[in-house]
Formats: structure tokens, sequence, C-alpha cells
């Protein structure tokens, strides 16, 4: 059977079909999303769905009253274990407990709904309430059908986010002690992980009902940082109950949260390739004869390895060593899949799809930078906002694109090796998504980091609320700056940069809202990095990259870039590193880092093992090429700054003309083998972290530096020429000097 049939006929009523072959009526259920303390989504219908016996009659009731929903599915439906407080360690007192309530005054009256409806065929049934108002008083979510009846207790209606992504999305721990602090935390935001579901065809159903946690006492411990930030920001400035439900895995590629519908619709042979790999072992595995093979294959191997095991092990005992570990005895249960696609959204999206709620927000791409899968990431991560947008039934879901933070060292000058960068081709590929998207929201945190995992967190939901609250809820102006265009004149580049936002005006008894865009004042972030403008490179057509240096033109309303360098400008790049110093725009919304040019960056894939190796050389070549820039920089730059140094000390031309012929002299001194094997000299350093990323090629060929220098200058025809211009520029400086002292002698007193 095609693989396209199979994703399509192999759904999670799977549960329901196991439950009607053991024998027996398949219990009335709520899809595992929903649990007590849930919240809802306002101002938006909300599905509620399930399965049972087909046929089944299915009641549906949502109330704030107690007794109706005891008449409707009985006491023991809303009796709870009680929550017990953690022991405290052994001498050590009971903490205090401050518990946080709300006081919803004047909240909108509501009224009980219910609703009725039959299971389907499938197994499968759902009930659509009408749009419910925001509200901090607890709701019963009542079911009954078929014999079975259940509650959810203390739902709230909200707002509902849902975030995926990875590490960074997922990364929690003690990493909110320092924002928050035991029972002082606030019960009307609501956290939920999918749990670690990850499936090769789309499900149904999550495989376990998730927990929704209300945001108070030691349990935040086990919150992911930025989706708990983020709705607790949300959550403050709205006044309403956020819930947070979290699908973010460690270590994954963009292809995991990809539907394999839009897989397919990708014209890109990389892509086709892994389809067609995945496509062959998912009906290698569906096939019973072929199935039975791949087990019996792998017990072979198995018995294998023990007795291979076995003799190490004798070995081992004999020679009295440690004897290695035993080899698990672990039976595939699915088909060895060699890129897992569209696993973390067929198990933890998929799933939950029917749910309402407000957007999305995703943090991930690390991956992409780790296992060099950057050409294909252009390709697949827009089809990514595609398939959320598909399985949540909105094609305008807001998006929020969050960009990797910055990895590495503590704001690394963009000049270092930055051409080079893979962190900043991902955040390319995510920038140009969302300009192509609408509905979507990028948000900067290049700025912010260090390391892998960055245990710097707030900013990012400090912007990712900023971007919600502006963007979505319009409860603060819609502001941002872009680059509005670029134009080079006289070896400078002009950068336009607008702000872009709305302003009031008064239109007879009332004030309207409309568009405007206006040139930006630059300025440096009113953050805390107190930093110079900067971020910059700039390069010619030869297309070797400089530092540029920047400053308001307020003539031209721009930014002037340039270098002295650069004769000829043709393009720039604005924060092209890991970590940049890269510091226009407002804090809590930066300038997006961008380039002008479109010279290609390296080609990668981790597919196929030729092309991977072309890209590392290609790669490692860029960060060589990069480090001569820099040491010619340092060459033309010292000229420059030699210069600019003797007409400050000096001041007159006669003066400044004995500095050259003296710096003149110097390097002639220079041209020895003893001089360059003064220790001072020695470029063996291995501190230096841009020498130790460098093709090492330089580092051999300048250890041979003073030989050769010995060598050349034994050349008896050379020898003479360096002594005759020896000779010639010490004439030239003492006819100076003659001149300076018969200018000073005419000076009148």
């Amino acid at each position: 059977m095609p693989t396209r049939r199979l994703h399509r006929l192999f759904l999670p009523v799977v549960l329901f079909v196991s439950a009607l072959q053991a024998g027996g009526r398949a219990e009335t259920r709520l899809a595992n999303i929903f649990g007590d303390h849930m919240v809802l989504q306002q101002a938006k219908p909300v599905q509620v769905w399930g399965w049972a016996d087909a046929g089944t009659e299915v009641t549906v009731t949502l109330t704030e009253s107690r007794d109706q929903a005891i008449a409707a599915v009985g006491a023991e439906a809303l009796v709870r274990e009680p929550v017990t407080p953690p022991t405290p360690k052994e001498g050590e007192p009971p903490k205090p407990i401050v518990r946080i309530t709300y006081a919803h005054e004047n909240a909108p009256a509501f009224a009980a709904v219910t609703k009725k409806t039959q299971a389907g065929p499938d197994g499968r049934w759902s009930v659509t309430l009408a749009p419910l108002q925001a509200s901090f008083h607890p709701k019963i979510l009542c079911v009954s059908g078929g014999g079975s009846k259940m509650a959810l207790i203390d739902v709230l209606v909200g707002e509902v986010w849902v975030t995926a992504g990875q590490s960074n999305m997922f990364w929690s721990g003690d990493k909110t002690d320092w924002l928050d602090k035991e029972g002082l935390l606030m019960p009307g935001v609501r956290y939920a992980h999918t749990g670690k579901a990850n499936c090769y065809t789309p499900q149904g159903d999550l495989p376990a009902q998730v927990e929704w946690i209300p945001c108070e006492g030691e349990r935040v411990r086990g919150f992911s940082t930025i989706p708990y930030l983020f709705g607790k920001y949300l959550h403050c400035k709205l006044e309403v109950p956020v819930g947070v439900v979290n699908a973010a895995s460690g270590g994954a590629f963009g292809h995991y949260w990809c539907s394999w519908d839009q897989l397919r619709q990708i014209e890109f042979e990389n892509v086709s390739r892994m389809i067609r790999e995945e496509t062959a072992a998912i009906e290698a595995w569906e096939v019973p004869d072929s199935r039975k093979q791949i087990l019996a294959d792998y017990e072979k191997a198995h018995a294998e390895q023990l007795a291979a095991w076995e003799k190490q092990k004798h070995q081992a005992e004999a020679e009295k060593k440690r004897p290695p570990r035993q080899p698990e005895h672990k039976p595939p249960t699915g088909p060895k899949r060699p890129y897992m696609l569209g696993c973390l959204f067929n198990g933890r999206i998929s799933p939950i799809g029917p749910l309402a709620i407000r957007g999305a927000l995703y943090l991930q791409g690390e991956q992409q930078v780790l296992a060099w899968a950057l050409t294909r990431y252009r390709h697949i991560f827009p089809r990514i906002i595609t398939s959320f947008r598909a399985a949540f039934g909105d094609d305008e879901l807001p998006f929020g694109i969050i960009s990797l933070q910055g990895p590495g060292h503590n704001k690394m000058p963009v000049s270092e090796m930055g051409p080079a960068n893979r962190t900043a081709v991902v955040r390319e590929v995510q920038y140009q998504a969302h300009l192509n998207t609408s509905g979507t929201g990028f948000i900067c945190s290049h700025d912010v980091g260090r390391g892998l995992h960055p245990s710097w967190k707030r900013p990012v939901a400090e912007r990712a609320v900023h971007w919600a609250l502006r963007s979505i809820y319009k409860t603060i102006p819609d502001k941002s700056w872009s680059v509005a265009s670029i134009e080079y004149e006289n070896g400078r580049a002009y950068v336009h940069i607008v702000e872009r936002g709305v302003q009031r005006k008064r239109q007879g008894k009332d004030w309207i809202e409309e568009p405007v865009t206006r040139p930006a004042k630059i300025a440096t972030w009113s953050g805390n990095d107190g930093q110079y403008l900067g971020g910059f490179l700039i390069a010619g057509k030869d297309r070797r990259w400089y530092p540029a240096e920047v400053q308001p033109n307020e003539e031209k309303q721009a930014l002037e870039i340039w270098s002295d360098l650069v004769a000829e400008p043709t393009a720039i790049r604005y924060g092209w590193a890991g970590f940049p110093v890269a510091n226009i725009g407002p804090w809590e919304n930066p300038l997006a880092p961008f380039r002008t040019d479109d010279w290609p960056t390296f080609e990668s894939s981790n597919l196929d093992e030729e092309i991977k190796q072309k890209a590392r050389s290609d790669w490692y070549r860029t960060l060589d090429d990069r480090y001569v820039d820099m040491l010619d920089r340092t060459i033309l730059q010292g000229g420059f700054d030699a210069a600019h140094s003797e007409m400050l000390i000096h001041g007159t031309a006669a003066d400044i003309l004995l500095s050259k012929a003296d710096r003149l002299l110097a390097i002639l001194d220079e041209m020895t083998g003893d001089f360059y094997r003064n220790d001072k000299l020695r470029v063996l350093d291995y501190t230096d972290w841009t020498i130790r990323r460098c093709n090492e090629s330089h580092l051999r060929q300048a250890a041979e530096v003073p030989e050769q220098m010995d060598k050349a200058l034994g050349n008896e025809e050379l020898q003479e020429k360096l002594d005759s211009l020896r000779k010639a520029i010490e004439d030239y400086r003492e006819a100076v000097k003659s001149l300076k002292t018969k200018g000073e002698s005419s000076t009148p007193n």
C-alpha cells in the first residue's frame, strides 16, 4: 500500500479499535489534551472531542455550578486526591505558603452550556462550544456517554498558546528561581507538555493524558523557562488566564516539525531523497512478511553480539578486568527510519490540532547548525509554518519565530569570522520566511545568549510577549524597524532605516489610527549593553569583508557606513555572526540581522558523505579566507594608524617626513632572520581562537620564515640592493633634517 494512503488510514482511533478487539465496550473518553486545570481559548469556537463506541450518544456540559455538574456526572466524578505539600528536609522548618487568589470583579454572568452528539463509525465524537468570555471563575467540563461519566475541574477561559522547537524552548530546571519564589506564583497561568511522543504517521491522540499544572509551589521547577515566562508576562498584561502547551523536544531538526503533506510539496532533491528512503522503510515495516524478516535479522544480529560479548566477558574475567556491558535486547517496534520526517508533528501537533488556540511560538535551528543541515532548511522551514496552520485549521494563525540566541563568545565582534557563520545562515532562513509569510513575527534574540543553551531566557520571553501585544492583541503601538533602502556614494553606504507604526488622528469627535512610516531615530539600545553603534561589515567587488565604521548622517537621515580599506563598497552585512555586537533599534524589538549581497553561502548536507565533506571543506576554506582578510586588515590599518599618529604627534611636514624615513629604516631592520626569531612575533599562539580555527597551513608557513629569510638575504646581489636602499633612505633623512634646520633658523621671532 502506498505510504500516502498509510498516513491517512493509520490514525490513532486505533486505540478505539484495539479496545473493541480486546472484547467489551470502548470507554467514552476525552482526547488526552483535556485535563483538570486546563485553559480554554476565549473568543473562538471551542471544540471538545474524544472517543466512544460507534453510535454512542455523548453529552458535554460546561458549567460553573457544582450542583449542575453533580447532576450531570455524579459526585464521584468530582472527587480528587488531596495534594500534599513536599516534605521539608530533615532539620529544616516547613516553608511558609502564600497563595495568590483572584477576585474577578464585574465578571460576566455565565450560563451553563450543554451539547449532545453521537460517536461516528470510527468512534470519534466532537462538539463545538460557542465562543466564551475570559474568566477566572473555575468551570467544570462534564462528559457522559455509554455508561461513562467524567469531569474536568478548575477549567478557566483565557488565552492558549502552543510552543514548539528544540532544547532552548524545552530548557527548564532552576532557571526561574531568581525570577520567582515559591508560593508567590500565579495559578492563573497553566502549563502543559504534550509528552515524548514521536510517530511515523499522524496520530489522532496523544499517548497519555496531559497534566495541566497551575504555576504555583514547587512544581514550577519543571516548567520550560521561555513558555512559562511568556505565559506569565502575557497573563500580567492581559489580566486573563493563560495556558501554554509546550511540545518542544531537545535535538530536533526542522523536518521533525513538518507534515508529510508539506514535505511532499518541496521541489528539492535533498528532501525528495529523504522522503523516498523513509517511505521505503515504512512500507517495509507495514508488510507482515517484511516486518517478520526485519525482526529475524535483528535477533540474528543480537545473537552474534551476545556471542562476541561472552568471549569478551570471559577474557576480562581471566585478566581480572571489568567485563563489558551486556548488549541490551531491544527489538524494533517500528520502521528503522533514517530521518524521522514529521515525527514530532505527527506525535505532538497533529493530535491537538482541533484545540482552539491563539497562536504558536517556535524556537529551533541549533540542530541545523550542528549537523550541517542548512541547505534543505531553506525549503523546509517555511513549510513548518504551513504545517502548523493546517493542523489547527487557521491559515492566518499567528506564528512567532524566535531567532537563535547568541552562542559562542560573549559579544563577539562581527569581524571575527562572521561571514562564515552558520548560525547567521539559519537566522537568515527564518527571517526570509517571516518576510514572505503574513501573520508571522520575527523575535530577535541574536544579542542575548552565550553558549549552546544560554540560561538568559528572560529577554527572549519579553520580546515574544512584546510581539504578541503589539501585533495580535493591539494593546501597545505596533512599531518595528526595517531597512527601507541602501545607496552607495563616494565610497560610503547609506542605510535608510525606517520605523513603521501607527499614529492617532482626530476625525470629528473620534480618534482614528492610520499606518505611518518615518525615518527611525538612530540610537543605541536603551538596554544595559552600552555599546557604540556597530555590527556592520562592508565589502567591495573582491568580496573581502572588513568591519565598518558607523555614524548617523542627519542630512541623508541614514546610517553612514564605510571603511577606509574599501574604496568602492558594493555590499554590507549587519549582525552576521553567532553572538554579534549588533545594537540598532529598541531593546524590545531590535533591528534584525540582514545582508545586501546575494553571494552564495556554502552548500551543506548530512545525507551524502561526499557533499558533507565538500561543505566542510568549503567552510574551512571560507574561515581561512576570513583569517587572511583579518591579517590583511591589520597590515593596511597599521599604515593608516601610523600616519594618523605622525600627524597628531609632529604636526609639521618636515617632522612627518623624518618619521616616515625612520619607519622605512625600521622596516629594513625587519629584513633579517633574527628579527623573526623574536618571541614577540611567535604566531603559534593557540590561545587565540581565530588562529586556532584558521587553516593551519598558515601557521606552518610562518614557522619557516626565519630560515627562509636567512637564505634569501644570503644572495649577494639582493643584499647589495638592500644596502643601497638603506644608504638612499639615510641620505634622504639627512636632507630632510637639513631642510628642517634651515627652516627653523629663518623663522622670525
